[in-house]
């Protein structure tokens, strides 16, 4: 703790100074409220230091009970302080000193009630916390009080035993109506912003207007006095609309224009004798001032609620947004998972589909084969057997030409399947390509002009030349077919790269495990007419043709080919804009990198 240099700390110099500062305000307030005392005199309808004191231990902390002791001695003693004698002297002393411990341990125990009440808020925002006002702050500590105080008094002889309890009440009541009164306001006034607004001086204009009329202060020249009670609609209007500050400001105003008409003789309390007047004042100015009290804290509370429900419905529409819309990811993502799954099944089928064509085309074209195989030799040799006149040497002739072209037709069946006789070795596609540049052209036709574009160090593939041949010639010939008798471009280009088996999902043709690695890439492209999904479907199955006069074995050979290269085929073709084939064949294992 930080010390002056005559070592005293600055924390306890900072306490004596508002242990002094609150001494004084309470000695410097009590003299007003005096001027309506009743004897001793320093009993009265209104008793300011008490709201004084009670705003200072709630604002600032219940250790200022020491100011409130000193300024209860400087505040009360001077009022019955006689110097006749040692004896009054000393009465004047003890009660003093007795006010004083009933005023601090009064404020001291109040303070603590309204604020365990308040639960760390302020004391005027909540019903609980307006209850331990009334009862803590305003009735304990007024009880207290009076206690100490009036006891005191007949206790040394200052006050006649026989006015004890009129005496307590008006203490009490001056005490608890100071709190009612001043406490609520000074704390406002320390919180309040110190603007006025337009609605809030019409407010506080209306409230001093019917208030001076109905105390009898303004008179209007109406035949007739309003009643106090039409101030209440005015305070509700305050309660729900204004500040706390301005609500207090109108009650401190009332009760201070009420006690002025009372003292004066005017308005409803003045009946009979001041004391008495005085009472009545006293209750209605509790009254007036604990309704305002507990409708704020009603209405604090709702808005806090409604403020509370707002929160919580703005964080239930988050929520509810955000499983919404994890919902909906979720969703999406089992349509695109079931999505994916179907179309897996469906390459799955499409490639056993295709497999069972092979083996049944293979199987077939041996067949067949061994027939044609047989056909043809007997012809052959019965051609070598007949003379170059002999009439029936032109019928063999074309047995021969017919067992040729079948066993061709077989051959390209064995392609499909991938079980023909084939001489592979390591191809340089490029320089292949390169070769076929002239009978690409013818493939295509005229009305087609085809662009060529070959990539220079295209890694070797491991593939019969022919096939090759057969491959390339096929595509290009299907992408000049396309289109028909339109005028259109067809491209041609082969390329390389690198591939991991995931860009292979989605592929036309693939292996159920196709490896990634490096492969040659053999793209076609067209701008002709493009095929429909059920053409795509059933593009590569055997005997399928668009044309009528196609034998449907073209872009079988190809499959065929491609799959017993090892390779992948992706088709991608739109009604109107044309058809890419790209198929990959993976490089010669010396130059692969996967």
């Amino acid at each position: 703790m930080a010390k002056d240099g005559g070592g005293v700390s600055t924390g306890a110099m900072s306490r004596t100074v508002e242990w002094v500062a609150l001494a004084l305000a309470y000695a410097a307030t009590a003299p007003i409220g005096q001027l309506m005392a009743i004897p001793p005199g320093n009993v009265t309808s209104i008793w300011i230091p008490s709201g004084v004191v009670m705003a200072a231990l709630l604002a600032r902390g219940r250790h200022l009970w020491p100011g409130v002791f000193l300024g209860a001695i400087l505040g009360n003693m001077w009022a019955y302080f006689r110097v006749d004698s040692p004896a009054a002297v000393g009465a004047a002393v003890f009660a003093g000193l007795a006010n004083g411990a009933g005023d601090a341990l009064g404020a001291y125990l109040g303070a603590g009630i309204v604020a365990r009440a308040a639960g760390g808020r302020s004391p005027f925002e909540r019903v609980s916390g307006v209850l331990g006002f009334l009862g803590g702050g305003a009735g304990l500590a007024s009880g207290i009080s009076a206690l100490f105080g009036v006891t005191s008094l007949a206790l040394v002889g200052i006050l006649p035993w026989a006015s004890y309890a009129y005496t307590f009440s008006t203490w009490f009541f001056g005490d608890a109506v100071g709190v009612l009164l001043l406490t609520p306001a000074i704390l406002a006034w320390t919180q309040s912003r110190g603007r006025l607004d337009r609605e809030a001086a019409l407010f506080l204009g209306l409230v001093a207007l019917v208030a001076a009329h109905c105390l009898d202060l303004l008179p209007l020249g109406l035949p007739f006095t309003l009643p106090l009670f039409l101030l209440t609609p005015l305070f509700m209007w305050a309660v729900f609309r204004l500040s706390a500050a301005v609500s207090f400001t109108a009650i401190v105003g009332v009760a201070g224009m009420s006690i002025w008409a009372t003292v004066d003789g005017a308005g409803p309390f003045a009946q009979g004798e001041l004391p008495d007047a005085l009472l009545g004042l006293q209750l209605f100015l509790a009254t007036m001032a604990g309704t305002v009290l507990l409708f704020r804290a009603m209405s604090a509370e709702q808005r806090s609620t409604l403020t509370a429900l707002e929160a919580l419905n703005a964080e239930l529409e988050t929520r509810v947004a955000d499983r919404t819309a994890a919902l909906t990811d979720e969703l999406r993502a089992r349509a695109a998972a079931e999505a994916e799954k179907v179309g897996l099944e469906r390459r799955v089928l499409h490639a056993q589909k295709l497999e069972s064509l092979g083996m049944l085309a293979g199987g077939v074209a041996h067949d067949y084969n061994n027939v044609l195989t047989v056909i043809l030799a007997n012809a052959e040799l019965s051609l070598l057997q007949l003379g170059e006149q002999d009439p029936s040497r032109r019928r063999l002739e074309q047995i021969v030409v017919a067992a040729n072209r079948s066993a061709a037709l077989t051959r390209q069946m064995l392609a499909y399947s991938g079980q023909g006789a084939f001489q592979v070795r390591e191809v340089d596609v490029g320089a292949h390509v390169r070769g076929l540049r002239d009978m690409l052209g013818v493939a295509v036709g005229r009305q087609a002009p085809i662009a060529i574009s070959v990539d220079e160090d295209l890694p070797p593939v491991v593939a019969d030349p022919a096939q090759l041949d057969q491959l390339v010639m096929n595509l290009v010939m299907n992408a000049g077919e396309s289109l028909r008798s339109e005028s259109g471009t067809v491209g041609f280009a082969v390329s390389s790269g690198e591939h991991a088996p995931a860009d292979f999902q989605g592929a036309t043709y693939a292996a159920a495990n196709q490896p990634g690695g490096t492969y040659v890439r053999i793209r076609v492209e067209d701008t002709g007419c493009g095929m429909e999904r059920r053409t795509l479907d059933r593009l590569f199955d055997p005997f399928f043709s668009t044309k009528s006069a196609g034998r449907g074995l073209g872009m079988a050979v190809v499959l065929g080919i491609v799959r017993g290269l090892g390779g992948v085929v992706r088709v991608q073709s739109e009604i109107g804009v044309g058809t890419v084939f790209d198929v990959l064949l993976p490089a010669a294992p010396g130059n692969r990198s996967g």
